[in-house]
């Protein structure tokens, strides 16, 4: 477990850990389980940051890389 995910058990009310290698961010809220989301386009900030969206592009997979 990194440093990230064992803060956002106790400390964090919602991160988001993006993971372009798994295509995939991860969703951390305080007191739930983390959930995964595979190719998201957009993360809220749901009642944390009422109103704000994250877009998200698209991730470059391992074919478009140089």
């Amino acid at each position: 477990m990194n440093s990230f995910t064992s803060s956002a058990s106790t400390t964090l009310t919602l991160g988001w850990l993006i993971n372009p290698q798994d295509q995939q961010v991860e969703i951390y809220r305080q007191g739930q389980e983390k959930e995964v989301r595979s190719l998201p386009t957009e993360l809220s900030g749901e009642a944390v940051l009422p109103g704000f969206v994250l877009p998200v592009p698209p991730f470059p997979n391992e074919t478009e890389k140089s």
